[in-house]
């Protein structure tokens, strides 16, 4: 079918239930212009893709699919979303997108007083594919608005992980002028799409003046092809070395560091390991001690401590682990931020029973680091924005648990801390919507459904931040130390939280605040 591109979108009807289809788009010389895969279904759709033609405005396109098949294409300028946030299964307080898919973020930046958040994100379905960047910018990283998709398949690939930098050191020769530009970097995976294929993976950038529109760089990327899937470049600025310095994925457990001092070109600085994890390396740094240090991360959150000198980065310490199971995936930290803080966001790899949407972000969560005698810890806890949504408060003080402590409550949203002594061989109970959390002295560890994290490194005391969503329960023990995130879907018939332990356990506090939905 033949369609003149008057409006932002076209919309495709789409069953995830079906076969695969593969949608391609052709000019009126009959040059692929852009595909995407999707699920169409024109007898029983539970999904409307929208899929943004604004940069082929003015053009014919010949649209046809592989199988062929009769559907009906639809027009328009409105995204139709007045359900959007309403919905029984959708995150209240924590970032999802409207229709479609979302998985790693990319490009976390704070620019001109505005938080930017990009994505990876498959307009056609509520499955991977696709990979656009999406795009959100928020005032307090809480509240997030979504915007216009960022980034767009080509011909070089679909648009995979990366990151995003200010040049605000004007050095950068693109654009306009010696004007701040926000840089994006992002792998293009090639051979992901008809009009890719044959094409490698390799890592480029957009730049906008902006911070909405973006313009790629095309003329040739920023690093070619090294091997395997290389990809999720990570740019940060480094004041010990004068320039800046890119991370990248190769393979396996292996990454690799380049350096630039214009953020256009790069030559190769330096190759490390994270021994337990791979892809989407973060690099971000930390004063420790009145110390400054750098942390670097990869998907599964196995971190490494180390710092620049002599014109390398120096390991100070063997990998640890900061999250536990493969819900919390492939965080990455904002650029941009004053005074040294360093706030990070994970993708919450789920799955909720809806046609829409089935993955969110996590609560943004403010880094710390600290030395001690087996090296140096980091940890993570919600960021203290996250207290503007904090509605009803029910509070117990220096209590004996020797009695269930029961909780009535509406099914909402919940910030819950519990401080405890670290009573010996206790099994202490938090039964939030049905759903059980276990906090096991006997076996120093937190258990939430099937899976588990260690308690206390000291054994000194019991400290468990638990954050509550319609779908998800996320904890932070021990002051941050270690997190674990579990979906859960919350049971209306059970609005009620119920806090009980197997011998009387001598509770600190226990603290209980409603969430208010932060759309």
């Amino acid at each position: 079918m033949k369609i003149a591109i008057e409006k932002k979108y076209l919309t495709f009807p789409i069953n995830t239930s079906v076969s695969q289809k593969r949608i391609l788009f052709r000019d009126d010389s009959g040059e692929l212009v852009f595909d995407l895969e999707a699920k169409l279904d024109a007898i029983s759709p539970n999904f409307t893709a929208y899929i943004d033609v604004s940069h082929f405005k003015g053009m014919t396109l010949n649209i046809t699919s592989e199988p062929d098949m009769n559907y009906e294409v639809g027009a328009t300028d409105v995204y139709i979303s007045d359900d959007v946030y309403k919905e029984p299964i959708r995150p209240r307080v924590h970032f999802s997108v409207k229709n479609g898919w979302n998985n790693d973020p990319n490009g976390l930046i704070k620019m001109n007083g505005k938080y930017h958040m990009f994505f990876q994100y498959n307009p056609c379905s509520a499955e991977w594919g696709n990979m656009h960047w999406g795009h959100a910018v928020s005032q307090d990283l809480i509240h997030w608005r979504e915007l216009d998709c960022a980034l767009f398949p080509d011909r070089f690939g679909t648009m995979y992980s990366g990151s995003a930098i200010e040049d605000n050191k004007a050095v950068c020769p693109l654009g306009c002028g010696n004007s701040s530009k926000m840089l994006l970097y992002y792998t293009a995976a090639g051979n992901t799409g008809r009009m890719s294929a044959g094409e490698k993976f390799t890592q480029r950038l957009a730049y906008s003046e902006d911070g909405i529109h973006f313009k790629k760089y095309d003329v040739a990327p920023m690093i070619p092809h090294i091997e395997g899937g290389n990809r999720d470049p990570k740019v940060v600025w480094v004041d010990e070395l004068s320039c800046y310095i890119l991370a990248l994925y190769l393979d396996g457990n292996r990454f690799t560091m380049y350096r630039s001092d214009d953020l256009l070109n790069w030559e190769h600085f330096q190759d490390f390991t994270i021994p337990s994890d791979r892809e989407c390396p973060d690099i971000y740094p930390l004063h420790c001690e009145k110390e400054k240090l750098w942390v670097i991360s990869a998907a599964s959150d196995y971190y490494i401590v180390g710092k620049f000198c002599n014109g390398r980065f120096i390991t100070l310490c063997n990998e640890k682990r900061l999250s536990y199971n493969s819900v919390n995936y492939a965080a990455q930290s904002f650029s941009g931020l004053e005074g040294g803080r360093a706030v990070r966001v994970y993708w919450h790899r789920t799955h909720f029973p809806s046609p829409k949407v089935t993955q969110q972000m996590s609560i943004p969560v403010e880094m710390s680091l600290r030395r001690e005698l087996n090296g140096y810890h980091l940890f993570a806890l919600p960021i203290k924005e996250l207290e503007c949504l904090r509605d009803r408060c029910e509070r117990y003080d220096g209590i004996t648990l020797s009695q269930p402590v029961r909780i009535d409550t509406k099914i909402s949203p919940l910030d819950i801390t519990i401080n405890a002594e670290y009573a010996e061989n206790a099994v202490i109970h938090l039964n939030i919507f049905g759903t059980a959390v276990t906090i096991d002295t006997k076996n120093n560890c937190v258990r939430l459904m099937k899976s588990k994290m260690p308690l206390s490194m000291k054994k000194d005391s019991v400290k468990l931040r638990v954050i509550v969503d319609v779908c998800t329960i996320e904890l932070y023990a021990d002051d941050g130390r270690y997190l674990m995130t579990e979906q859960s879907i919350a049971d209306p018939n059970l609005p009620y939280l119920m806090l009980s332990a197997d011998k009387p356990v001598n509770i600190t506090s226990f603290e209980v605040y409603t969430l208010r939905s932060a759309y």
